[in-house]
């Protein structure tokens, strides 16, 4: 069995599953998102933070708390879910309390990072 993964398929799949709002197949595809070249993780944060803020918080989400590594080497994960937590409030509030975030402790985290960044431009 090949575990070669064919880069341009996953963007596709990835971008289709942006489109139908398929959440669980998108996460399957972020689950190998280490397995692929940094130029196909650039374009899957890519195309993820332009979908709708609903659809990407528990993506983004899941990325903190299953591939830190990744996060680590990819700041724009972390930066993205503090901008949401200052510029959307309720929706990142909201986010706690689905099924699909098993570590609600990255969601305070953030949220605190968020308001001490928000402290530091007032």
């Amino acid at each position: 069995m090949s575990t070669e993964i064919n880069e341009k398929d996953m963007i596709d799949a990835f971008k289709d599953s942006l489109a139908v709002k398929d959440k669980i197949k998108a996460r399957v595809i972020l689950t190998y998102i280490e397995a692929v070249s940094k130029k196909v993780q650039k374009r899957l944060l890519f195309e993820l933070v332009r979908s709708d803020l609903e659809f990407q918080l528990p993506l983004l989400i899941f990325l903190l708390d299953q591939h830190q590594s990744f996060c680590q080497s990819f700041k724009v994960v972390e930066e993205t879910l503090i901008a949401h937590a200052i510029d959307y409030p309720d929706h990142f509030a909201n986010v706690i309390n689905t099924e699909e975030i098993n570590n609600p402790s990255l969601v305070i985290t953030i949220a605190e990072k968020a308001k001490e960044t928000q402290q530091v431009f007032e």
